[in-house]
């Protein structure tokens, strides 16, 4: 396994969410309409959260990453290298480019490299060792429909989205209060099965 650090962030949204406002009022038994603005906002916070703690995409959503170090050591010359995308389901990898020092982006021929995208995580494998320079990739993750992402999963947004709303008047909910509240409320039972096999 290589050892290097990565960093990530999204480039497209998704433009739905797995709980609509209707199912997420249901819910919550809020009938006012006052609240759906910030009731929609705390489905997505809610979303991101399962999202963080599965490592999944669970919406179509596209995501550029990057290695944080060049590979210009001859120990990396001529070995097998390969990168493994951290969060999935991956359905397609829009772009491999090496960044130069400049900061410049080249696209890698793709005759240079496979991708897996059936393996958990999906790996981009580079068939004559690492490029040189930083790696760059877009890719896209999620599933289209929200009808698509598995039954627990939208429970435990719903259950989580309870407790945001139930706390909505806080600024900020800290990290180590999400995690108690995630124990609490029964979110880590219905996430178990479903962590995806990511890290590089």
């Amino acid at each position: 396994m290589h050892t290097y650090s990565y960093s990530e962030k999204i480039y497209t949204q998704p433009t739905v969410e797995p709980i609509d406002l209707t199912a997420a009022k249901a819910h919550l038994r809020e009938s006012d309409t006052a609240f759906d603005t910030s009731i929609e906002s705390l489905i997505t916070v809610a979303r991101t959260q399962i999202e963080q703690w599965t490592d999944l995409a669970l919406i179509t959503q596209t995501w550029d990453y990057w290695t944080s170090r060049h590979f210009r050591h001859y120990e990396y010359y001529g070995r097998p290298f390969s990168i493994k995308i951290p969060r999935g389901p991956v359905s397609s990898v829009d772009a491999v480019e090496s960044i130069d020092d400049s900061g410049t982006a080249t696209a890698i021929d793709s005759s240079k490299y496979v991708i897996d995208l059936l393996s958990e995580p999906c790996e981009v494998r580079f068939l004559s060792g690492a490029p040189d320079g930083r790696i760059h990739l877009r890719y896209t993750a999620g599933v289209d429909s929200p009808d698509d992402v598995a039954a627990p999963l939208r429970q435990a947004i719903l259950l989580l989205l309870g407790a945001l709303y139930d706390n909505r008047t806080e600024e900020v909910i800290a990290a180590a209060t999400l995690t108690t509240i995630r124990l609490q409320i029964g979110v880590d039972s219905l996430i178990l099965n479903y962590r995806w096999g990511g890290g590089c």
